[in-house]
């Protein structure tokens, strides 16, 4: 998955972050406090891996916060599509929780079975242990994502091609 735009609105240290544009390769560079880790969280949030508290609220606000982006799909290069996020404060309770792609309201589970699982290597900790050998490490990381996304693209196929057959049945 390639992230080609995201956007940041009332996110942790982040009132709005405007459109940024992302390459395949980036850094993130900053002076502490200035909301390299905030930009990060986004992303793991955004993408299912992190949950947004009451306490990501910018300074407090009740505004809701927006997270955005433009993804390519690493296996389909071709297809872009728009994801958002919209947490909503609620008094003394987790935020809740909106969810689209292109436009379209989903739920939370349609929302992480249609958007390609990402690949991230957050800070490491133990190099040695983390590169090889154990169950999290990078490469069977690696490898159950591509395992993923090839069984999306195994049960795609079978609808189509189960429609298909409707379609021949009906004529």
């Amino acid at each position: 998955m390639e992230i080609e735009k995201l956007r940041i609105k009332n996110y942790r240290s982040i009132k709005d972050s405007g459109d940024l544009i992302l390459s395949k390769l980036f850094a993130f560079i900053g002076r502490n406090n200035t909301g390299k880790s905030s930009i990060l969280k986004a992303i793991y949030a955004l993408l299912g891996e992190e949950e947004i508290s009451e306490n990501d609220f910018y300074n407090n606000t009740l505004e809701n916060i927006e997270l955005s982006a433009t993804i390519k799909n690493f296996f389909q290069q071709a297809e872009k599509i728009e994801i958002k996020l919209i947490a909503k404060r609620k008094e003394n309770d987790k935020p809740e929780i909106e969810y689209s792609i292109n436009g379209e309201v989903k739920t939370k589970t349609t929302f992480n079975k249609k958007i390609p699982r990402p690949f991230m290597i957050k800070d490491i900790r133990d190099p040695e242990g983390e590169a090889t050998g154990s169950k999290t490490s990078y490469l069977n990381k690696l490898i159950k994502d591509i395992e993923f996304n090839l069984e999306i693209q195994a049960s795609e196929i079978e609808s189509l091609k189960s429609k298909v057959e409707s379609l021949k049945n009906k004529q």
